[in-house]
């Protein structure tokens, strides 16, 4: 145990292991250092498909019988990787009924949850005696259903979780295009939820902020819980030789929102005198993961960047144990993010390109000297530092670095839990 009083906790989130999607990751590593903490967690969650893989399963492992998978309603239309001509005719169909049906955001997975639908929720909570509920979002508007949980059971606390930003979004999850009164109908729920619920976390400060000022909410009352890195994922670093390539790694999604951030990239690699070096130091760009259509679009074949699809985690951390530099690429509205990867980064020690607009993260890896920013235009001698970094190669992770491991982030959250 780590000296805290044992609780019951639900942990209500949309992704979760066997449901493939790096959003089921943040929850199933903190239901893995919650377990080996001594608690007893339960976990709802949109059912997945019979083929769902995650990569996650493991550290949640095998047993169900604390897992309730349930359909959200959502229709399955809405999300297909591709649409024929009928797809597309239906598609317009089903969008109009959830506009119909939904005030807010008609994207959101959740905007067809009802609690009142679900009485089961409240018998879990009921017959398994729960002390803290944890809504993780998102999708986001199923939180302010689950706040009125608190009227039937008044001694339940709740903590809303922030993996990304709600109504102040501004490159996922469809707000930046929503009519002004659909805005403002979020804007209501998201409200319900900081006001109602006990504690709110997010994965960055910067998120706190926001809803500090516009709800005006006490400090206290909300904390940041980053994302961790996992000891039990990382595999033994190995270097290579002098005269080998060197391979800078982007591994992940690469997100729609960063287009320009990754034109700026292609621009500097292009530039005459950045080419001839890099082809010279033998330095290549590799993608392992998601990437919207324009990466293709953008990419050439003679512009050392090269793409190698979705590959499993494993194989991902050797690439990362041998890698000599790694890249963020980080849409316009989450310039502070620390996401799982860039920890991931450090701890292989990988001197780490920031390609976005000027921020905290681009600051925060200058000043820590374990990597550069790089935001508009084409500067010939912050590209010269940025290979003499690659070509140095590894660094030795920074003893902070261990506040981010997974038990001591673990630990983080029961104590903002144990002191409210």
């Amino acid at each position: 145990m780590d000296g805290l009083d044992h609780m019951n906790i639900l942990i209500c989130t949309y992704t979760f292991p066997p449901m493939e999607g790096i959003g089921g990751r943040r929850w199933a590593k903190f239901y893995k250092g919650l377990k080996a903490l001594g608690h007893q967690v339960f976990v709802i969650h949109q059912k997945p498909p019979d083929d769902a893989r995650s990569p996650w399963l493991k550290d949640v492992g095998l047993d169900s019988s604390n897992f309730v998978s349930f359909d959200f309603g959502y229709p399955e239309l809405m999300n297909l990787a591709k649409y024929g001509f009928i797809d597309k005719v239906k598609y317009r169909l089903v969008l109009r009924s959830l506009k119909i049906k939904y005030a807010g955001n008609y994207y959101d997975r959740s905007c067809l949850f009802r609690l009142k639908d679900h009485p089961w929720i409240s018998d879990l909570i009921q017959n398994e005696k729960i002390d803290w509920l944890i809504a993780s979002g998102g999708p986001f508007s199923w939180m302010s259903e689950l706040a009125d949980l608190k009227m039937e059971h008044p001694a339940l606390k709740l903590l809303a979780d922030f993996r990304d930003p709600w109504v102040n979004n501004k490159s996922s999850f469809g707000y930046a295009d929503l009519p002004k009164e659909r805005i403002e109908h979020e804007r209501k729920l998201e409200r319900k939820v900081i006001e109602s619920y006990n504690l709110v976390s997010s994965v960055h400060r910067d998120m706190n902020d926001y809803f500090i000022q516009t709800y005006e909410q006490p400090s206290n009352k909300l904390f940041e819980l980053t994302n961790a890195w996992d000891r039990d994922e990382l595999v033994n670093s190995t270097f290579e030789n002098e005269n080998e390539e060197k391979s800078v790694v982007f591994s992940g999604t690469l997100y729609d929102g960063t287009e320009s951030s990754f034109l700026n990239f292609l621009n500097g690699i292009r530039s005459e005198e950045v080419y001839l070096k890099l082809k010279n130091e033998r330095i290549f760009f590799d993608f392992y993961g998601s990437v919207p259509s324009w990466f293709h679009k953008h990419v050439m074949p003679d512009d050392l960047v090269r793409f190698h699809g979705r590959v499993n985690l494993e194989e991902i951390n050797e690439k990362l144990a041998s890698a000599s530099g790694s890249m963020l690429f980080l849409t316009s509205d989450m310039t502070f993010s620390l996401s799982t990867k860039f920890f991931e980064y450090i701890k292989y020690g990988l001197p780490i390109l920031v390609f976005s607009n000027q921020g905290k993260t681009s600051r925060f890896v200058e000043e820590q000297s374990i990597g550069l920013g790089i935001s508009e235009g084409v500067d010939p001698a912050k590209w010269n530092e940025l290979i003499q970094m690659v070509t140095k190669g590894r660094m030795k992770p920074p003893e902070w670095i261990e506040e981010y491991e997974l038990k001591q982030r673990t630990k983080s959250l029961l104590k903002a839990l144990s002191l409210n």
